[in-house]
């Protein structure tokens, strides 16, 4: 009897070990047939830059904030782990290197490079009926020598009416058999923080005085640290000697470059009751409220804050240059059609 039950739980055991080598097996299998992003990157022609960053690059980190999920995914209604094959932040790191280099950006593993930053602060996810998508906000900060040269605010906001249509759009688009909609998703909003990131990086770098200078007529080729590279001199060929000889040209230098222009921007921080309702800044999609610290042009803009069930919030105003202005938007829930009293009803 005693050995029976020895046998009995033996076999429980097995039993429990084969499902759950069964469970790994199948995980694995899932895991292994979600796209990584440089996959999904590779099928894509990504437009050069005209004129990079002539300092190299470094992607010291990407850093995912406990609001927005952990153990390097974000996770809010969607599932950054059902979209690709690794963590969402090895796989934002791994695919923004990529998207870099594509675009002419040089990509390094150095310190003497520009580092870069990248904290994904916030992911707001939702899905109901009629709209699915996300809201992900983040942060850059770009260093130079251990010292700040840029800082963006990184933020997109997408949705979609049909999700089982955007799936197969998009699994057609790069050639998959099968595509979650996560993967749609977190591939939209992660690019278009690519494309915010390359901007981010061309204006620190060039409000920085990072910029390659244009070559000036007549002026020597330069070494590294301004050092004249030397030219060999190629004695020009005697005249003839019954001809005068021509007159030289003198060479015209190119006048300065007259200083580059900064923009002039302010901050603008645009709060609701309730929160998680869409920003429509000068008719375009922003973001969700709160919004804080974005980063505008100076001057005159318009401002829609909606969300269904409420009346929309609609004002005009002005951002001042260096100034810091914040909105809050009380919003009024829509009133019922009032029915007619059936006595009127009754009189009509």
């Amino acid at each position: 009897m005693q050995m029976n039950r020895h046998l009995g739980r033996g076999r429980a055991i097995s039993s429990s070990l084969a499902a759950v080598a069964c469970l790994l097996a199948w995980s694995s299998a899932q895991a292994a047939n979600r796209p990584s992003m440089q996959e999904l990157l590779a099928t894509q022609k990504l437009e050069k830059v005209q004129t990079p960053v002539p300092l190299p690059l470094r992607i010291a980190s990407v850093v995912v904030s406990e609001e927005a999920g952990k153990n390097g995914d974000v996770d809010d209604r969607w599932d950054s782990r059902d979209a690709f094959r690794g963590t969402y932040a090895d796989e934002f790191r791994q695919g923004l290197a990529y998207y870099l280099k594509e675009r002419g950006f040089k990509v390094v593993s150095s310190k003497g490079a520009i580092s870069a930053r990248i904290y994904i602060d916030r992911f707001k996810g939702f899905k109901r009926s009629g709209q699915y998508g996300g809201d992900l906000r983040g942060t850059m900060v770009l260093r130079l020598n251990g010292k700040e040269i840029g800082s963006n605010q990184l933020f997109e906001n997408i949705s979609y009416e049909d999700d089982s249509e955007e799936q197969a759009a998009f699994a057609k688009e790069f050639y998959l058999e099968k595509v979650s909609f996560p993967t749609v998703l977190f591939y939209n909003l992660t690019v278009s923080l690519y494309d915010s990131i390359a901007q981010g990086i061309q204006e620190a770098a060039s409000d920085a005085g990072l910029e390659i200078p244009p070559p000036v007529q007549g002026r020597a080729p330069m070494l590294r640290e301004g050092i004249p590279a030397a030219v060999p001199a190629v004695a020009p060929p005697p005249p003839p000697v019954h001809e005068a000889a021509p007159p030289v040209a003198l060479k015209t230098v190119p006048p300065p470059r007259p200083p580059r222009e900064m923009p002039k921007t302010g901050i603008l921080t645009i709060e609701s009751t309730p929160d998680d309702a869409e920003i429509y800044l000068d008719s375009r999609l922003l973001a969700t409220t709160p919004a804080r610290r974005l980063h505008l042009s100076a001057g005159d803009h318009s401002i829609m804050v909606k969300k269904a069930g409420y009346v929309d919030w609609v004002r005009e105003f002005t951002v001042l240059e260096d100034t810091d202005l914040t909105l809050k938007a009380t919003l009024e829930p829509n009133s019922p059609p009032q029915e007619q009293p059936e006595e009127e009803i009754l009189k009509q």
